[in-house]
């Protein structure tokens, strides 16, 4: 007797529930693609080192791992950035920049399964390779708020905005290398700050001064754009940085999306060099979508000098967080039952008909009577009910009841379509 659960951590999705992962899928796809995003398909099993070289210590502490028969160390990929980095390293670089990537996939990580957080979920997101500045950071900020507005939360959610290059800025100044900063901007984002003065001040070997700058900005929060203003002003040093800042949270805010400066904001992944942000909602206590900008992947993984941004929105979570603002448009459902056998050929070319048109036809094949049938098939869900016997096929008509308003009509085939778009 096998277990009939999935895998602690893992979900069946069935119906319903299937039906809103498709959705939110297919509106990110109709998305992204307006915006000439071009999809990538990749391997769900990638080389254990694509994610391990730069994906940050909880990151490669969830990875599913293992050796395959030949001895290779493999990974289920527990994101999917890398492995687009992966792919225009293999395929793209010919291409003319920008190139713009999408794709929609399930990752994997050996997480404490809770609310919110599997261990099989799905992710949909974008690349921007090829292109820097302010300005591509916004368009591609502006892209992940089209699509939280299409599926209805845009009035919802928050982006979190900081510029993870401040804090990389400070630690180089007390000379910690790129390496050892990203166990420090992992306590940081876990917010063990005592954990992170102790590894500053045991391997900052200059002008640990700043240490106490760098966590005066951390722990300011959420800031107005004065005190942004300000902080051009004060700190000198690290004014490029904030004025890069600035730019893109103004022109963001031009676009009307509903951005918020947070100098606490500080995203686990190591590869962010630049814009990082997050999107909140009050419905939850997790994001359910972030990315920013990574300048140096490319170069880490062998490749050329190659600025990128992108971002994943995550759909488990999207689709907690927007529980009663996503609405999902259900096609109507029809029935057709046959009075007799001797009608199942008409009933078939009316079904054919009717899904040519787009609408859910369904054929009855459980017999019994009318009156046993209406009430079952309500119960599923049906709205209307064809009803054909040996006097509608000699005819050429068909019966059409209204289950909803218990109402019947008489029509001949060639005014079916007509009916029914008045009916629904």
């Amino acid at each position: 007797m096998i277990r009939t659960e999935p895998v602690r951590g893992m979900k069946d999705y069935v119906g319903i529930e299937a039906k809103e992962i498709r959705f939110l899928e297919d509106v990110f796809r109709k998305t992204v693609e307006l915006s000439n995003y071009i999809e990538v398909i990749s391997p769900i099993i990638e080389e254990f080192s694509l994610f391990a070289m730069k994906g940050g210590e909880e990151l490669r502490r969830t990875m599913y791992t293992f050796k395959d028969k030949a001895e290779r160390e493999l990974s289920l990929r527990p994101e999917i950035t890398p492995s687009i980095a992966r792919v225009f390293l293999d395929k793209l670089q010919p291409l003319p920049r920008p190139i713009k990537l999408y794709y929609i996939g399930t990752v994997y990580r050996y997480d404490e399964p809770q609310n919110g957080r599997y261990r099989e979920f799905r992710q949909a997101g974008v690349e921007v390779l090829g292109a820097e500045g302010p300005l591509v950071d916004t368009l591609v900020i502006n892209d992940l708020y089209t699509f939280f507005n299409k599926i209805g939360m845009g009035n919802i959610i928050t982006i979190k905005l900081n510029n993870i290059s401040i804090i990389r800025r400070i630690l180089e100044d007390m000379a910690i290398n790129e390496g050892e900063q990203e166990h420090i901007l992992h306590l940081i984002d876990k917010g063990l700050f005592d954990d992170a003065v102790q590894e500053i001040d045991r391997l900052a070997t200059s002008d640990k001064k700043n240490m106490e700058t760098m966590f005066e900005i951390i722990k300011a929060g959420t800031i107005s754009e004065v005190k942004l203003k300000d902080y051009i002003s004060y700190y000198k040093n690290l004014s490029q940085q904030f004025i890069y800042l600035k730019q893109v949270y103004e022109m963001s805010k031009n676009l009307g999306i509903p951005v918020k400066l947070d100098m606490s904001l500080v995203r686990g992944l190591a590869y962010y060099t630049g814009i990082i942000f997050e999107v909140k909602t009050e419905n939850v206590q997790f994001s359910i979508a972030g990315g920013g900008r990574y300048d140096r992947l490319i170069e880490i993984y062998g490749g050329p000098h190659t600025p990128a941004v992108g971002f994943a929105v995550g759909i488990e979570r999207t689709l907690i967080a927007g529980k009663g603002y996503i609405k999902i448009s259900q096609l109507p459902k029809i029935i057709i039952f046959n009075l007799t056998s001797s009608c199942l050929m008409f009933s078939i070319s009316i079904a054919g008909k009717l899904r040519e048109n787009g609408y859910i036809a369904e054929i009855d094949t459980k017999g019994g009577s009318l009156g046993k049938a209406i009430p079952s098939y309500i119960s599923q869900g049906f709205r209307i009910m064809i009803i054909i016997g040996e006097k509608e096929v000699r005819e050429g008509n068909v019966t059409v009841k209204d289950l909803d308003k218990k109402t019947q009509v008489t029509v001949a085939i060639d005014k079916l379509l007509d009916l029914l778009k008045q009916m629904l």
